[in-house]
């Protein structure tokens, strides 16, 4: 399909989907206008717009962004005057982290990522103390940049073109690698300090990127409790907010992860809407094909169970016109769908019903030649089972006739001939048996011929009357 056909599809069902299929449900996907705005920045944010980022981060809500607004102003408004009280003795961004630990910060708390909480009890995680540094450093004039390690966050402070590692969560963390008082009391944080010299196990990230860092912890927490459907918009947020590409990676895994939420409860076809809600948004990934065919294979099994073929069948066609399934996956999505249709067919009707069916689905390409060749084989048995138990084998073995099994080269059905022969042979010898034992040949020999008429060449019987004749011609 031309991708500007699959596009218009796309569209379209795009507006349908937020127009009432159920969008209302789904988790947000567009990004808010306040990561938006500072993600689309050309240079580094304002103070002001890393203040109003890291509360939207946080997730307070907007109504009380001018309260807490004010606090971090106020905060902020006896920095300059620390500073350069302290210029004698300490860097400037010292005194930053100092006048944080003496004004605000009161107590290390792992869990504690939110600048509002931080700003209400004093607690703090490197996180949340990285961004508050962030915000005063740039406050006074400083340059600083992030830090991230495998399992922690920090500042990087530019002064007089050098950089200087400052760790957060400690009032001794600036230049923590010289100072015997930061070394004896960070244990306490549970991570380790990673100096410059170990450029493998450090990252760099700009303010935006650190901001996003709180999301990042939100969105971990979230993922643990298994609240999927909160993540998404957060992991969008952070992703629009910073623009990298891990931060896209992960916003995509989020939504691979809620369409796999919506698999598992067999909401395939909202799962699909969202997805195609995604596409449109974020563009194509190679990821999304994985879980496409997840969602069909997995809804065509539950439908052709259900025996809700309408539905399946219009589902699959639908893909297969926006370009979604190749010819050769629609074919096996149907015959996927169609198994399903006779394996219940099979199981809930007779095989007269069932055999009808099959050939049905056979006729409309819902099963292959192989799957037709299995249930006919099947099937056919099952009714000369019926046929044997109510009429008896021979009766049985009329039916094979009629529908020329006895020619069919399948190993199960030539068994199925043998059985009923052997049961009907051994019919006519248990009979021969005790008319010969009384001495009535006659009917005897009247019996025999009418199982070899029946049963051609059976050697059981062919055996019998050669008994009966050594018997009657001694």
């Amino acid at each position: 399909m031309k991708r500007g056909k699959k596009a218009a599809l796309l569209t379209l069902l795009y507006i349908l989907v937020n127009a009432g299929l159920g969008a209302e449900d789904y988790p947000r996907i567009e990004p808010s206008p306040w990561t938006s705005g500072i993600g689309s920045l050309d240079g580094p944010p304002a103070v002001s717009q890393l203040i109003e980022a890291s509360l939207f981060a946080s997730g307070l809500g907007e109504q009380d962004f001018p309260e807490y607004r004010n606090r971090i102003h106020s905060l902020l408004s006896g920095l300059p005057g620390y500073v350069r009280e302290k210029s004698g003795a300490l860097p400037a961004g010292e005194a930053v982290l100092h006048y944080l630990h003496e004004k605000l910060f009161t107590r290390y708390a792992e869990p504690q990522t939110l600048i509002h909480v931080s700003l209400n009890t004093g607690r703090y995680n490197c996180v949340s103390s990285a961004v508050l540094y962030a915000i005063a450093a740039r406050f006074a004039g400083l340059q600083v940049e992030g830090v991230v390690t495998p399992d922690h966050a920090f500042c990087r402070v530019i002064e007089n073109g050098t950089g200087t590692d400052v760790e957060t969560t400690n009032p001794y963390g600036y230049n923590p690698g010289q100072k015997r008082e930061f070394i004896n009391a960070f244990g306490q944080t549970g991570f380790t300090y990673v100096p410059p010299g170990n450029y493998h196990l450090r990252t760099g990230i700009d303010e935006r990127e650190l901001v996003g860092l709180i999301l990042q912890n939100r969105i971990s927490r979230l993922q643990r409790e298994n609240r999927i459907d909160l993540a998404v918009p957060l992991a969008v947020d952070r992703y629009a907010m910073t623009r990298t590409e891990r931060t896209e990676a992960e916003m995509r895994k989020e939504f691979i992860n809620y369409t796999s939420v919506l698999n598992g409860e067999r909401r395939f076809d909202e799962a699909l809407e969202f997805l195609d809600a995604v596409r449109l948004r974020w563009g194509e990934n190679d990821e999304y094909s994985n879980i496409l065919d997840t969602l069909l294979y997995n809804s065509s099994v539950i439908a052709g169970r259900d025996g809700r073929e309408e539905e399946a069948l219009a589902r699959l066609s639908f893909r297969h016109g926006m370009g979604d399934l190749s010819e050769e996956s629609f074919l096996k999505y149907r015959h996927i769908l169609g198994d399903g249709l006779i394996y219940r067919y099979s199981t809930t009707r007779g095989p007269l019903d069932s055999l009808t069916e099959l050939e049905r689905l056979h006729d409309d390409g819902l099963i292959s030649d192989a799957t037709y060749s299995e249930y006919l084989a099947v099937l056919h048995i099952r009714r000369a089972k019926e046929i044997a138990l109510d009429q008896g084998d021979l009766a049985a073995l009329e039916y094979f006739r009629d529908h020329e099994l006895q020619k069919s080269t399948d190993q199960r059905i030539r068994q199925a001939f043998e059985i009923f022969t052997h049961n009907a042979a051994a019919f006519y010898h248990n009979r021969f048996v005790a008319l010969f034992r009384e001495k009535r040949y006659r009917e005897a020999g009247n019996l025999i011929q009418e199982g070899l008429d029946e049963l051609s060449g059976n050697p059981l019987l062919l055996r019998d009357q050669q008994i009966l004749r050594q018997a009657q011609n001694p």
